[in-house]
């Protein structure tokens, strides 16, 4: 396999680990909440004379469940928090940060050949701009970073303490990486 094959193929493999991570995310923490109110048996499960408990936050005490819920509600959080989350930090960092990035946005859904120059390779036309569709994935992107950081300050601060903070952190960070790159992009349109 040629070097830009594998490249190529390793974005949509990165695109790929990013959906998954963030689907289980939202689907462990929906689950959380309508199932076991808030809590799950990894931070807050206990066994206690063969009778499984997790600690409900809603309600502020433990609650009985059945060992295979106890079990599912520990093996999810554990691939969320050790497999999918590790795994799309990567894959984003990957996609923002590989050096083929610095000489033109290769998205495997988002083709534009945009050089940092503002010239287009397809046309040799100087000072082309990001489609419409770009533009609006930025825009989607701020909004969706807005929700994560509102998120951080709603539940993840209270709920993960320290955890809470680097995500709310992270995820400031890369709000401000994303606005910048979005105003930059308008301004040359």
């Amino acid at each position: 396999m040629s070097g830009f094959k594998v490249k190529r193929w390793l974005e949509y493999v990165a695109v790929l680990a990013v959906l998954v991570g963030f689907a289980n995310f939202f689907w462990f923490f929906a689950e959380s909440i309508t199932r076991f109110g808030s809590g799950d048996a990894l931070a807050n499960g206990s066994i206690v004379a063969g009778h499984y408990y997790i600690y409900e936050k809603a309600h502020g005490a433990l609650v009985e469940v059945s060992r295979a819920d106890w079990t599912w509600s520990r093996l999810h959080a554990a691939s969320v928090w050790f497999l999918t989350f590790p795994l799309t930090i990567a894959s984003m960092l990957y996609l923002n940060w590989s050096p083929d990035r610095r000489a033109r946005f290769r998205g495997p859904f988002l083709r534009s050949r945009i050089t940092p120059a503002g010239s287009d390779h397809a046309t040799g036309e100087q000072g082309a701009r990001p489609d419409a569709l770009i533009s609006m994935a930025s825009l989607f992107g701020l909004v969706f970073n807005l929700a994560m950081v509102g998120l951080g300050f709603v539940w993840a601060i209270p709920t993960l303490g320290a955890f809470g903070w680097i995500w709310t952190g992270a995820g400031a960070l890369i709000l401000v990486v994303n606005a910048r790159r979005f105003l930059s992009w308008r301004r040359r349109s």
